[in-house]
């Protein structure tokens, strides 16, 4: 098999697993293993040369500790079989991250992914917007619309998971908008614009904040190279776009905006104040490593009489403070050193001039951001899948084909 007909299959296949992931991880597994196996053998069949040249990076050592640490926290899982369901899904992700790191070595497939992820983008937003109006008409005769953010549920999800999906999209058509020309920079900021319009309508004040803070990131790091300007009228006029298709619903979006003033808002803060004190009680219990993965909830039954309470969110609502309910110090610390080797690599990136690594710095600072406000990292599949492709994009560097990928 020629190089270029290697490298369509590896984008192909990441493609794939790419949609895959959105609907699970376990459907994703059944299609990658046996994939992942066979580059692996048709790569020994040639002189296991992708392998051999692949030199490893504290990113890649991050994963693999995170993968050791989950495996560990398990043993000592107070219900296993939550704890085997994060490892396994921890393992595939890994395993994801390292087939890419293998076989998607040339900057063109990037390219194309992210293309695809884009197009994807677009269609989820299309359809977010079909839910919220929808939504919209059954509602909004009955008062301002963020009071019923609850039953926005768009794709079945809640609207806070749905919302942090949408911000890990994000990066991926502003690296078109920024990059492409013509009648496809038009494409890109239009799929841009849908994907702000639908982080808006989902009335979340954390969304709302990660979402400016992942503008002005991405300004402050264009400026390293210069284009600070062009990144902000084009984000500028993007993002002015998307509050203008968001007129119908303004009162809600200004309610939003000032972030405290409805009993319902103050409540909310309120009611997160108390999960964090549940969290730091079932961190109490086991410090060093845990309660195990996926076992946040029953632990709070056990050890804090959930039952008793009036606990408005079976979730920490904070991933940090349920990383060291779960993980435990050992945990924290491991997941801890990702952030910051993927932090560090891909500021390094950007300051040299790379365009991706800056925009992509950007969406992880606001991923971070938002994982204060509500914790969605470890509840919604596609939101690690979406972590693990822009840490690859951010933090390698690839190499430019002198070819035509779809050449026969």
């Amino acid at each position: 098999m020629s190089n270029s007909k290697i490298i369509l299959s590896a984008l192909i296949a990441v493609c794939v697993f790419s949609f895959l992931g959105f609907i699970s991880t376990t459907l994703m597994a059944v299609f990658l293993l046996p994939t992942v196996l066979a580059f692996c053998v048709y790569d020994v069949k040639q002189g296991a040369t992708s392998q051999k040249t692949m030199q490893l990076t504290v990113v890649d050592y991050c994963f693999m500790a995170i993968c050791a640490i989950e495996i560990i926290s398990c043993f000592n899982s107070i219900y296993k079989p939550n704890s085997e369901g994060t490892v396994l899904k921890t393992l595939i992700m890994t395993i994801l991250y390292f087939f890419v790191r293998t076989f998607v070595t040339h900057r063109i497939q990037m390219r194309y992914l992210c293309d695809v992820i884009t197009c994807f983008a677009a269609f989820l937003s299309v359809t977010t917007l079909m839910f919220f109006v929808f939504h919209a008409q059954k509602y909004s005769e009955l008062g301002s619309l963020e009071q019923y953010k609850g039953f926005y549920r768009p794709f079945g999800m809640l609207s806070n998971d749905w919302a942090t999906v949408l911000l890990c999209l994000l990066p991926f058509s502003t690296i078109g908008t920024l990059n492409a020309d013509g009648k496809k920079r038009l494409w890109f900021a239009a799929a841009n614009c849908l994907n702000i319009t639908c982080i808006l309508v989902s009335f979340s004040r954390g969304a709302y904040i990660s979402l400016a803070l992942f503008i002005m990131a991405s300004v402050a790091f264009s400026a390293m190279r210069g284009a600070s300007r062009r990144t902000t009228l084009l984000l500028g006029a993007v993002t002015a776009l998307a509050f203008a298709l968001t007129l119908p619903v303004a009162d809600s979006v200004l309610t939003t905006i000032r972030m405290n003033k409805t009993v319902s808002q103050q409540k909310s803060v309120e009611g997160r104040l108390t999960k964090y004190d549940e969290a730091l009680k079932v961190f109490k219990e086991q410090p060093l490593l845990g309660v195990g993965g996926g076992n946040y909830t029953l632990a709070v039954e056990r050890y804090c009489n959930a039952g008793q309470n009036d606990i408005f969110s079976p979730r920490c609502t904070n991933t940090y403070l349920q990383l060291l309910a779960e993980r435990g110090i050992i945990g924290f610390c491991v997941y801890a050193a990702l952030f910051v080797a993927v932090l560090l690599t891909a500021f390094r990136r950007a300051r040299r001039g790379n365009a991706d690594a800056g925009i992509l710095l950007a969406a992880i600072l606001a991923l971070i951001f938002r994982e204060v406000t509500f914790s969605s990292f470890f509840e919604v599949d596609s939101i690690p899948l979406l972590f693990t492709l822009m840490c690859l994009i951010a933090t390698h560097d690839y190499k430019d084909g002198e070819y035509e990928i779809f050449k026969r």
